[in-house]
């Protein structure tokens, strides 16, 4: 319908181009919990809505309808959605993957089935319709009912928790490798059978990488801790620090780039940068 969908540590705001209405867990027919960490579209246009705490919750023609461990989510905490176009949902939480058939059953996925952790972190659906699933134990994939283990087969690249996944294994899969054991261990490419690594000292402003997107145009867009990268023609162009611009108000106002935590490009082809810290950016596309 056009609108942009944010989810926020106070709630969910939908964003018309010139206000925000808020849904948060102050209403008792709204969400469980306010702090809202994944967003999905259903084939119906409804919206899965996954919080942290208060478990997954839909939101279809103005009511809302949560799901939690009582009806059989293995943790209430959901971090990551996929929706697929014949109407199933992918939920990563931390304590299993979860597959919700059209019927509204359940099925879990933890390491009984493969995965190299039940903590589960990025999920991403590719071209060929495999399932991508980042845990904070390295990276798995989901095909034919099967689920592969790819830490396992390179133990000492993809072992590493994975916080971002985009592309395809044929073009080169990138990957957030998220903060883990106090260390951050940067952007990784998994091509073939072949897995090269991206620190600060190829360029990225920061190796707490947490969000990755690729555009009409196939760059790849990385968001870190430490600020926006873009990486295309085999080098990265990074911001970091302060950045000027001007708000719907007409003031000129000085934000942060840093902290970011999600990237969205919208049917105009505007970068969002949604941020841990610094609210809401957008970049937008110029000739």
């Amino acid at each position: 319908d056009g609108y942009l969908w944010v989810g926020t540590k106070g709630g969910l705001g939908r964003f018309d181009g010139m206000r925000f209405e808020v849904f948060d867990d102050l209403h008792a027919d709204q969400l469980r919990e306010g702090e809202v960490w994944a967003l999905a579209e259903d084939p119906d246009g409804s919206l899965w809505i996954g919080t942290y705490g208060g478990g997954l919750s839909h939101l279809k023609d103005g009511r809302f309808e949560t799901f939690t461990v009582d009806e059989g989510l293995p943790n209430n905490q959901v971090v990551d959605l996929v929706s697929l176009p014949d109407g199933r949902l992918w939920s990563a939480t931390l304590g299993g993957l979860v597959l919700r058939d059209t019927a509204g059953r359940l099925t879990v996925f933890g390491t009984g089935n493969g995965l190299p952790s039940k903590g589960v972190q990025a999920l991403h659906l590719d071209r060929d319709n495999t399932l991508w699933i980042g845990t904070d134990a390295g990276l798995a994939s989901y095909r034919d009912g099967k689920i592969t283990n790819h830490a396992a087969l390179h133990p000492r690249e993809l072992d590493k928790p994975v916080s971002a996944i985009v592309g395809s294994l044929q073009d080169g899969l990138w990957l957030g490798l998220s903060i883990g054991g106090g260390q951050a261990y940067g952007l990784a490419r998994y091509r073939g059978d072949l897995v090269t690594q991206f620190t600060t000292r190829d360029g990225l402003p920061s190796d707490a990488v947490t969000s990755l997107l690729i555009d009409s145009h196939s760059t790849l867009w990385i968001g870190t801790l430490g600020g926006l990268s873009r990486y295309r023609s085999g080098r990265f162009e990074s911001h970091s620090g302060e950045t000027t611009g001007v708000s719907r108000q007409g003031v000129v106002e000085t934000a942060s780039l840093q902290n970011i935590e999600h990237l969205l490009v919208d049917r105009e082809g505007s970068l969002w940068i949604g941020t841990r810290t610094d609210g809401l950016a957008r970049l937008r596309d110029t000739v």
